[in-house]
């Protein structure tokens, strides 16, 4: 339990050597909680994303503290030396990144470039900005990746490092430190005010990616962390929080029960908690900043000396010292490596390899040898480019030696592909006459027309989808977010006569929330019928996706549940490796279910076939071919027509069926 105590205790070396270490040990822990979300392994860390926070107001105090002590000892802030200091510890590590990535991606994570080039001029300073704009979400997970997504924190961080200063003087020009204390607690309530008005009033239970990136919602743990600063100085302060921590076994309980509520928070917490904006960043930074008391308070305290705690220490520091650039590298990482496979144990271990790799040589050849640089000059800039050349050729034998999966065709996409679903589940759909056939229904829609919308889940199975049900009109796309749904649902009715049955399954890639999810049901109320699919996914918001479903489709009298989640949780062989998308079991499993659900009866397919020869693929040709752009491919459609990627038998239908009419 003593070592547990340890993590953020100083040994009994020199009180500045023990200070650093204290901040070390919390900037690990920020970027272990914000890797550790972002290896997507659910039920852990599920607010990770905190960790941002905590170096926010890690931040905030080491900037402003460096400020006034700049300010103290000369009577003025030099803001052009600043703002050269600020460049030279944080560009090269970034430009080297932004290099790499740009080059790597192409190879390691084709389908991740388009969206580079279109990040790539706003990188540095706007990258929040230009995600508040351009309508991205942080929360809605790898499936649909930017590579410099990441980036909208440094982005903050650089806007503050740029106007903070400048607002500091003034303060402290008309007022003291404590003034300017005040003045930063006031700046993170307003901050804090902005986030709870965006997310109560405008937000209204869409996605807050909007509050999360702003400079304006989301600054309260840089003036937080800043705040500490002007209120406390741990090298001359002498009061309260000194005699406190002179008191090892009650600083020891407020370590424990600070970094407990940190841990918790982190553990617990996740996107769709409305508390966490309506307060819950002030919270946590209020935490972070008490943290940051009890750790660098020059009070001596104890050394834990088992043999245990010596590398315990070290990988602390390690962590801490390279944090910023492990926070760099590790998202193109994990964006490289196997996305689609996120919890499989192999791939969490070759991205922390990959990424703690990256991040030393980051590090090593390029924060220390500019900081050298920046005192020593020629030597230092020669070592800065051999850093170069070597974090180049590193990146070279990724791209030479890493294999590529070739995306498998998945049936439902037009030529060109929407990338990658199970082979197993490309194998239904491509399967004319083998025995996987014989044991799906098909099922009698008596004329009555249907819409799918999904993703690539929907997606690997539209080919069976096709064979089972007559009229149906399958619109789904790989990495498609249920925000979306909506967009995708207007467009079809504007070009569509409206459908009778609607299935609906989307979540597997990201939260759902219950703005876009209401709006989905509400604009289906005239369908006959709704059949909405829960998720199967080994994901941290597939249990809040279900919960969600179960909540709201109650409200709604002609939406019906499949609850796809249970039949997986009892059937694992449904599904392939990824523990996602379908095997030969699970897809004829699935189809029958929604049959089930739209409460339509269903004879052997293969039977049918022999007695009336009906063609397994019968559809009805929308009245446009264009009902859905290429980022959700448009399915229905002749043989002959370009692009188009049904079933190789012929569409038709017997003629007596009103299947075989044109809309």
């Amino acid at each position: 339990m003593r070592l547990v105590f340890s993590v953020v205790h100083r040994a009994q070396d020199s009180s500045a050597e023990s200070r650093w270490f204290g901040l070390d040990a919390l900037r690990a822990l920020a970027v272990l909680m914000v890797v550790v979300y972002h290896l997507n392994l659910a039920g852990i860390f599920n607010g990770g994303f905190l960790g941002v926070d905590l170096f926010f107001v890690i931040s905030g105090f080491l900037i402003t503290a460096l400020l006034l002590a700049e300010q103290q000892q000369t009577g003025r802030i030099a803001l052009v030396p600043f703002f050269v200091r600020r460049f030279h510890r944080l560009f090269p590590p970034f430009a080297a990144m932004v290099v790499v990535c740009t080059w790597l991606t192409p190879r390691l994570a084709p389908e991740a470039y388009a969206r580079l080039i279109a990040d790539l001029p706003f990188t540095f300073y706007l990258s929040n900005w230009w995600q508040i704009y351009s309508q991205q979400s942080y929360f809605e997970g790898i499936q649909n990746p930017r590579i410099f997504q990441h980036l909208w924190s440094l982005a903050i961080e650089e806007q503050y490092y740029l106007v903070w200063p400048v607002v500091l003087m003034g303060v402290l020009r008309i007022g003291s430190r404590k003034t300017a204390g005040w003045a930063c607690l006031a700046l993170a309530s307003l901050s804090t005010l902005l986030m709870a008005y965006w997310y109560a009033f405008v937000i209204d239970g869409a996605d807050p990616s909007r509050v999360y990136f702003g400079s304006d919602t989301h600054v309260m743990g840089l003036f937080m962390g800043a705040g500490l600063a002007c209120f406390w100085n741990p090298k001359t302060d002498t009061g309260p929080s000194l005699s406190v921590c002179r008191n090892a076994p009650l600083r020891t309980g407020l370590i424990v029960l600070t970094l407990g509520a940190v841990l918790w928070m982190g553990w617990q917490w996740h996107d769709q908690i409305p508390f966490v904006y309506l307060g819950g960043f002030t919270l946590f930074s209020g935490c972070c900043a008490v943290l940051i008391v009890l750790v660098t308070d020059p009070a001596p305290m104890d050394r834990f000396s088992a043999p245990v705690w010596v590398p315990a220490r070290a990988l602390l520091r390690w962590m801490g010292t390279r944090s910023y650039s492990l926070y760099l590298w590790h998202w193109p990482v994990f964006i490289w490596i196997h996305p689609q496979d996120a919890s499989d144990l192999s791939v969490v271990v070759q991205r922390l390899l990959v990424t703690g790799f990256a991040a030393e040589v980051s590090y090593r050849f390029i924060e220390l040898q500019w900081k050298q640089a920046a005192v020593s000059g020629g030597k230092a800039r020669r070592s800065v480019a051999m850093a170069l050349v070597f974090v180049l050729s590193a990146g070279h034998a990724l791209y030479t030696y890493v294999p590529v999966p070739a995306p498998i065709p998945v049936a439902g996409a037009d030529q060109g592909g929407m990338g990658a679903v199970s082979e197993e589940s490309a194998e239904v759909a491509k399967d004319g006459t083998g025995a996987l056939e014989e044991s799906y229904l098909r099922f009698d829609t008596n004329g009555q027309r249907t819409l799918v919308l999904g993703d690539s889940v929907m997606l690997g199975a539209r080919g069976a989808l096709l064979r089972s049900f007559p009229n149906m009109y399958v619109d789904a796309a790989v990495g498609r977010q249920a925000s979306q749904g909506f967009a995708v649902l207007q467009d079809f009715f504007e070009k569509h006569k409206t459908p009778d049955f609607v299935v609906v399954h989307l979540g597997t890639n990201g939260y759902i929330y219950e703005k876009h999810f209401r709006q989905i049901l509400e604009f289906l109320r005239n369908s006959t019928r709704i059949v909405v699919v829960n998720n199967f996914a080994d994901r941290r918001w597939t249990a809040q996706n279900n919960e969600l479903i179960q909540r709201v489709i109650v409200d709604f009298d002609n939406v019906h549940l499949v609850d796809w989640n249970a039949i997986g949780q009892e059937n694992p062989e449904y599904f392939v490796a990824d523990g996602v998308h379908l095997s030969g079991k699970g897809m004829r499993r699935f189809v029958n279910a929604i049959g089930e659900a739209l409460n339509l009866s269903g004879a052997p397919l293969a039977e049918i076939k022999k007695k009336s020869k009906v063609p397994s693929s019968a559809v009805s040709l929308p009245e446009s071919n264009e009902a859905v752009t290429s980022a959700a491919p448009t399915v229905p459609c002749a043989p002959s027509d370009a692009g188009c990627s049904s079933p190789p038998e012929p569409v038709a239908a017997p003629p007596s069926s009103p299947a075989a009419e044109r809309d």
